[in-house]
């Protein structure tokens, strides 16, 4: 059974990877189409259509687990069935599908089982996806359910220099247009096709939260496929308003020859990065274009290993109640940036924060600006820590202003 939940008015599964490793999904054991047809709940339980607009980000769950199918229960094949898992939460968690076989990831990737916090075996009799085996021997016997240790992962990828991406993601609208030998169409979030298909697909393999339009009447009339193609980037932005989403991507799909060349724009916060792509069929075109578009977002979300801790101060005002205190310390102390957090000053409606970082202070701001709950109040300005009544230690902090919004 898929779980499904709604969180800001849109709906998500709480368990990527229902029943089959996409890495077994790609080694053929199951068509996409398969995948579909067998699956079309799982279609909605992906961020791809719009529900009700949101600014606020995407907490995606279920990151660190992973289902796979094994043949039995013997110890070789719970490994192999462990290294698999890890291969689909390594992409979720570095937003790299390639990172399992990176060698400075590799010793990780072969001890997968040292991560492993909890594993157990699903019966399959009556599981209708199960990938068909050519023989008795291959056929899987279990669906092999893991769960890796959250911290003992990351930490092991930050030891390696590998950037990791946290749970809450920036929901993602997507505007395609596809020329097919004369035929446009724009992909909808309320029409089947197999466009829409992979993009699920996508979205599911990286974890990232995205939206497709309704193409109503409102949408149709403020953008037109020919504004896409031409990379209007004013109106595809004005157009995009409605759905209040924290990045959009708009992407023109052509078929020239043998080969699908793709342009791909991507909007965030005022800035604009364009790529290209050619590729001989329309689903590699999509996938490059998701993975371009997953780099992006990691170099700008994801914390990477090789940077110095950082001591930062946060200020936060209208904190009227022990409970919006604690409420905020938790809030500070979850997100990935921040390896400690501790009160620092308790004043009037105003409580002081000494954050230790595995970054920078403007990872912790991007990461902030993913969720409603702080709002900034002022821009960063250099502070004596004495200031602040440090007990111990000279040199200056950077000091951050925000303000609780209160619901």
């Amino acid at each position: 059974m898929l779980s499904i939940r709604f969180h800001q008015g849109r709906c998500y599964n709480t368990q990527l990877y229902p029943a089959l490793s996409v890495t077994e999904m790609r080694r053929g054991l199951l068509s996409i189409s398969d995948w579909v047809r067998l699956y079309p709940a799982w279609l909605l339980s992906v961020a791809i259509w719009m529900l009700s607009p949101s600014v606020e980000a995407a907490r995606v769950e279920g990151m660190y687990e992973a289902e796979v199918y094994v043949r039995d229960q013997s110890g070789d094949e719970r490994i192999r069935g462990f290294r698999l898992a890890m291969d689909d939460v390594l992409t979720r968690v570095t937003g790299d599908s390639a990172v399992s076989i990176r060698d400075e990831i590799v010793p990780v990737y072969r001890r997968a089982q040292a991560f492993v916090e909890e594993y157990r075996y699903l019966p399959v009799e009556t599981d209708k996806t199960a990938p068909q085996a050519e023989t008795v021997e291959e056929a899987p016997g279990f669906r092999l359910y893991v769960r890796f240790a959250e911290l003992n992962l990351n930490a092991a990828l930050r030891e390696k220099g590998i950037p990791v991406w946290g749970s809450d993601r920036p929901d993602v609208l997507v505007w395609l247009a596809i020329e097919d030998r004369g035929q446009r169409t724009l992909v909808s979030g309320l029409e089947k096709s197999a466009a829409r298909q992979e993009l699920a697909l996508q979205a599911q393999e990286k974890a990232l939260p995205l939206v497709l339009p309704r193409l109503d009447k409102t949408d149709r009339q403020a953008l037109s496929f020919i504004d896409i193609r031409g990379g209007f980037i004013d109106k595809i932005r004005a157009a995009s308003a409605r759905y209040e989403t924290n990045v959009v991507l708009a992407g023109h799909l052509a078929l020239s020859g043998r080969s699908w060349l793709g342009r791909w724009w991507l909007i965030d916060s005022g800035q604009v990065k364009y790529w290209q792509s050619s590729h001989v069929d329309i689903n590699t075109s999509i996938v490059s274009g998701i993975e371009g578009l997953s780099r992006i977002l990691v170099d700008q979300y994801a914390l990477g290993g090789t940077e110095a801790t950082t001591s930062l101060y946060v200020e936060v005002d209208q904190i009227r109640t022990l409970d919006q205190y604690a409420d905020v310390l938790q809030y500070l102390a979850a997100l990935p940036v921040v390896s400690r957090a501790d009160v620092h000053q308790v004043a009037p409606q105003r409580t002081t924060y000494l954050l230790t970082l595995n970054g920078r202070p403007a990872d912790f701001e991007r990461a902030v600006a993913l969720n409603s709950k702080l709002q900034k109040a002022a821009e960063a300005v250099s502070a004596d820590r004495k200031n602040l009544n440090q007990i111990s230690g000279t040199g200056t902090s950077t000091i951050l202003h925000y303000r609780l919004n209160v619901r």
